[in-house]
C-alpha cells in the first residue's frame, strides 16, 4: 500500500534530497508530492488529505511556528514532520509542543531516521485520532446515560464530572455538584456514612449498595441501586459513581408480589369455597328433608328453618369468595354499561341513604363491554356500599362512565394490564379517604377497618375477583380527608348487544325418567339420591367419571339425562360429557359445581345456554331445572355442544 507523503519546502535541492532519499530507503512505498509554498501546500490539502506531512518552518510566505500553526489549525487530523534548519531547535521543540509529530534538522537527515519519524508520527496520531474518538463517544454515553454517574478525585473525594440524568434525578445544578464531595450535597448528607463509605472504597476499589435511599433536591426519598470503582485515567485516579433509579422497578416488583399474594389467597379462597360449598348443600337439603317430615307446628321444624337460613347466609360468603379467586360461574353478555348505571339508580339511592348525593356522569358513546351484567350490579353496589360507609356524616357519591384507552407507558406501571380501548366505570366518594398502608390490603378477603360485626370484609374482594375474571383492571385513589375514587377498566368490544330471552316458565318437580349422577362426595351424592328418588326419577349413582362412563355404557338405552359435578378426581365431568358426547350427542347434560375451573371461569367459556347448576343449591332448584331440561324439545346436543366444543379443545 503506498503512503502519500506532501512535502513543502521552498529549497529545490533540499526537496529533491529528501525525495531520493526516501525512495533509497523504501522504493515505491512512499509517493511524495512537493509544493513550493504554505498557501501552495494548503491549496493541495483542500484537494487530497495525504497520510502525513513533511513541513519547512522557514518558508517565503511564512516563518518559524506561525507555518506550522497555519497548517495544524485548518487540518490538526494530518501528522507533520517538521524540518528545521541549523540553530533552530527552539522553533522545533515549540512547534512539537503545539502539536507536530517530531522534528528533523536538515543537516542531520537521513533516509532511514526521516522513514522512522513519517511512521512513528503517523501511528502516534492514528493512536491519538483513536483516543480521541473514544473520548468523544464515552462523552456520548456519558451524557445520553439512563444512570446516574459521578467522577471523583480519588484522593480528596471532590466531583469532577457529573451527567445530565444525574442532575435530573435529583433535581440539582451542574454548578451544586462540581468540586463538592458526596457528603457536602444534599442527596448524601449523611455525612457519618459517606466518609465511612469513601474509606471502604479507598481500600477495595469497589463498593456496592443495592438499595440506597437519597433524597432529591425537594425531599422526596428516590430508591437507587450504587455501584462505584476505582480506576486509572491516564496518570490520575479516580472514582465513578453509577447511580441507577430503581423507583419504577420497585415499583412494579411490589405490584407482583401484591398480585401474587392475591393469587395465593384466591386459589385457598376458592378451594375452601368449592368444600364447603359441597357441605352446605348437604346441611341444607337434608334439613328441608326433615322439615317436610315433621308438622308445621312442630318446635323442631322451626329450629331447622333457622339451620337454612344459616345456610344461606354461609352461602352468600362462599359465593363471594368464589368471586374474589375468579371461580364463580359467569354469563357474559354484550351491553352498554350506561344500562346497568340507569337501572340501579333509585336502588342505589335507597341503599346509600338520604344524607348522601347521588349523581351519575355517563359518556355519550360508550362503547360496549363483554361481562355478566348481575355481576356488575354487584361491582357497583359493593362500591357504593363502601362509600356509603366511608361518609359517616353525609357527603356525596358521584359515578361515572368513560372510554378509556391504556396505552403501553400505563401498562408499563400496572403489571395486570393489556394494553388497548376499555370502558371505565369511576365510583367516587367524598368520604374519610385512606392511607397507603390501608390501600395495599383492601383487596383481600376478611381485611376491614370498619368495626367488629360491621362487615365481613369480603364486599371490594369481590368485586376484586369480579373485575379480573371479566378481563378487567381495577385502579384505586385516596388521600385522608379527602375521599376516595375506584376505577374500574372492562375491554371494549366491537360485538352486537346481547339479545335478552324471556324467562321460561318453571315447570313441576317430579318425574320417572332414569338419571346418571355422577358426584365424588359421597354425602352430596347420597342426599341427591334422596331428593330424586323421592321425586319418582329412577336414579343410577358413580362416585368417578371412569364408573360414570361404564355405566353409561351398559345402560344408554334407557339413561335420559346426566347430572354430574365438574370437578372431581381422575376423569372430570368435562371429560365424561367429551366421551359421551362423542357416542351420544343426544344425551342431555346437567353441570354442577362449587366452582368453574380455571380453563372454564378465567376465560368464561360457559356458554349462557350451557345447564348448570351452582353450589350450593336447594332441592327444588334441582329438581325444576332437571324437569325444565327433560321437557324441552331440544336434544343434548344442542344444549350441551357449545360447552363439549369449548372441552375439546382445553
Amino acid at each position: 500500500m503506498v503512503t502519500s507523503i506532501l512535502l513543502i519546502e521552498d529549497n529545490a535541492g533540499d526537496a529533491r534530497l529528501i525525495r531520493e532519499m526516501l525512495k533509497d530507503a523504501v522504493g515505491d512505498e512512499f509517493a511524495v508530492e512537493w509544493s513550493k509554498t504554505l498557501a501552495s501546500g494548503l491549496e493541495s490539502l483542500s484537494v487530497r488529505v495525504p497520510d502525513a506531512v513533511i513541513l519547512d518552518l522557514n518558508l517565503p510566505d511564512r516563518q518559524g511556528l506561525d507555518t506550522f500553526s497555519s497548517l495544524h489549525r485548518k487540518f490538526p487530523e494530518v501528522p507533520v514532520v517538521v524540518l528545521t534548519g541549523l540553530n533552530d531547535d527552539e522553533g522545533a521543540t515549540e512547534a512539537v509542543r503545539a502539536g507536530a509529530q517530531d522534528y528533523l534538522g536538515k543537516g542531520t537527515i537521513t533516509g532511514t531516521s526521516l522513514v522512522r519519524v513519517i511512521r512513528h508520527g503517523m501511528e502516534r496520531q492514528r493512536a491519538e485520532g483513536a483516543l480521541r474518538a473514544s473520548e468523544i463517544q464515552y462523552r456520548r454515553l456519558f451524557e445520553a446515560a439512563r444512570d446516574g454517574i459521578l467522577i471523583l478525585n480519588a484522593d480528596t473525594g471532590k466531583i469532577v464530572d457529573v451527567n445530565p440524568f444525574m442532575l435530573e434525578l435529583l433535581g440539582y445544578t451542574r454548578q451544586e455538584f462540581m468540586g463538592k464531595r458526596l457528603w457536602d450535597i444534599g442527596p448524601f448528607k449523611d455525612k457519618r456514612n459517606s466518609l465511612d463509605s469513601f474509606k471502604v472504597l479507598q481500600e477495595n476499589e469497589f463498593i456496592r449498595y443495592d438499595d440506597l435511599p437519597l433524597e432529591n433536591k425537594n425531599g422526596k426519598q428516590v430508591e437507587v441501586e450504587f455501584v462505584s470503582n476505582v480506576y486509572m485515567n491516564g496518570k490520575e485516579k479516580v472514582i465513578q459513581c453509577n447511580v441507577r433509579d430503581m423507583t419504577e422497578r420497585r415499583h412494579l416488583e411490589l405490584q407482583l408480589r401484591q398480585s401474587q399474594k392475591m393469587e395465593a389467597i384466591g386459589q385457598l379462597a376458592g378451594g375452601v369455597a368449592h368444600d364447603f360449598n359441597n357441605l352446605l348443600t348437604v346441611i341444607y337439603g337434608y334439613s328441608q328433608l326433615v322439615i317436610e317430615s315433621l308438622d308445621a307446628d312442630s318446635p323442631n321444624c322451626k329450629n331447622l328453618k333457622e339451620v337454612s337460613k344459616a345456610v344461606d347466609r354461609a352461602a352468600l360468603l362462599t359465593h363471594q369468595l368464589l368471586a374474589f379467586s375468579r371461580r364463580q360461574t359467569l354469563r357474559p353478555q354484550v351491553f352498554n354499561l350506561n344500562d346497568v348505571v340507569a337501572d340501579m339508580d333509585k336502588m342505589l339511592q335507597r341503599l346509600i341513604g338520604e344524607d348522601i348525593g347521588l349523581s351519575s356522569i355517563l359518556e355519550a358513546k360508550l362503547g360496549r363491554v363483554k361481562a355478566d351484567p348481575g355481576q356488575v350490579e354487584q361491582i357497583i353496589m359493593n362500591l357504593a356500599v363502601n362509600a356509603r360507609d366511608a361518609m359517616s356524616r353525609g357527603g356525596k357519591v358521584t359515578i361515572e362512565t368513560a372510554n378509556a384507552e391504556l396505552d403501553q407507558t400505563y401498562a408499563r406501571d400496572h403489571a395486570d394490564v393489556t394494553p388497548g380501548p376499555y370502558v371505565m366505570l369511576a365510583v367516587t366518594d367524598t368520604g374519610s379517604g385512606m392511607n397507603k398502608e390501608v390501600q395495599a390490603h383492601i383487596f383481600e378477603p376478611f381485611f376491614t377497618t370498619k368495626e367488629v360485626g360491621k362487615g365481613t370484609g369480603l364486599g371490594l374482594s369481590t368485586v376484586y375477583g369480579i373485575v379480573k375474571q371479566s378481563g378487567g383492571h381495577i385502579w384505586v385513589y385516596s388521600e385522608p380527608g379527602h375521599g376516595t375514587s375506584f376505577k374500574v377498566y372492562l375491554p371494549q368490544v366491537q360485538e352486537g348487544v346481547s339479545v335478552k330471552h324471556p324467562e321460561t316458565i318453571k315447570p313441576t318437580t317430579r318425574g320417572t325418567e332414569t338419571i346418571l349422577l355422577v358426584e365424588d362426595d359421597e354425602s352430596l351424592r347420597q342426599l341427591l339420591c334422596t331428593i330424586l328418588e323421592d321425586s319418582g326419577y329412577n336414579v343410577l349413582l358413580a362416585a368417578r367419571g371412569e364408573d360414570a362412563l361404564l355405566l353409561f355404557e351398559q345402560n344408554k338405552d334407557s339413561i335420559d339425562l346426566i347430572l354430574t359435578d365438574i370437578i372431581m378426581p381422575g376423569m372430570s365431568g368435562r371429560e365424561l360429557a367429551a366421551h359421551i358426547a362423542a357416542k351420544c350427542p343426544e344425551v342431555k347434560l346437567l353441570f354442577m359445581s362449587g366452582y368453574t375451573d380455571r380453563s372454564v371461569a378465567q376465560h368464561n367459556i360457559l356458554d349462557p345456554d350451557t345447564p348448570f347448576l351452582q353450589k350450593p343449591f336447594k332441592a327444588k332448584s334441582v329438581l325444576e331445572k332437571i324437569r325444565q331440561l327433560l321437557d324441552s324439545e331440544n336434544d343434548g346436543r344442542v344444549l350441551h355442544s357449545a360447552f363439549i366444543s369449548q372441552i375439546n379443545t382445553t
